[in-house]
Parts: structure tokens; sequence; C-alpha cells
């Protein structure tokens, strides 16, 4: 059993201005074992729907701008809960 399937990711475009990439991956059952697999998207930010290098971006303005939250989320148009919890996950590896 294998079955296409796609997600949007967050990405930052041109001009840093953010775009939505549509990937398509594959799924599939191991026939040994019977589990799931999918193929990795290798762009894609570990537990975001958007790509490390849009992750990377907001965390740059983050470190570098005195802006809020909010401030920054509506530059890099998207909401300000993301923005908030990479704040959070930077925040907790310094």
């Amino acid at each position: 059993m294998s079955d296409n399937r796609k997600r949007i990711l967050k990405h930052l475009g041109f001009s840093f201005l953010r775009i939505d990439v549509e990937v398509h991956y594959r799924i599939y059952r191991c026939p040994t074992c019977g589990r799931i697999h999918r193929n990795g998207i290798p762009f894609k930010a570990k537990g975001h729907n958007m790509t490390w290098l849009f992750q990377k971006d907001i965390m740059d303005a983050l470190d570098r701008d005195c802006s809020t939250i909010s401030n920054i989320a509506n530059m890099k148009g998207t909401n300000k809960n993301i923005v908030r919890m990479l704040d959070r996950e930077r925040l907790e590896a310094l």
C-alpha cells in the first residue's frame, strides 16, 4: 500500500516575503513489519509546517528586533501564536 500526500509549508520567498509551498510526499506500509512510513521532507522545520529557512528568519528577527511578537508576526505574514512558540523554543535553547 502506498499513497501520495501533500503538505503546505510556509517558506521565505523573494524580498523576504512569506510564500506557501506545496510539497508532495509518499507514505507506504512496510511489507515486513506492517508499519506506515513516510518519505521525509528535508527542508521542513521539525515540528512545524514551515521550512527551516522561514523558521530561521523568524528566530533571527526575534534575536535582533526589539519588536513585539505581534509586530514580527505581521511583518512575516504569519500567526502570532507561531512566533510565540518559536520564541519559547529559542529562549529554552539559551
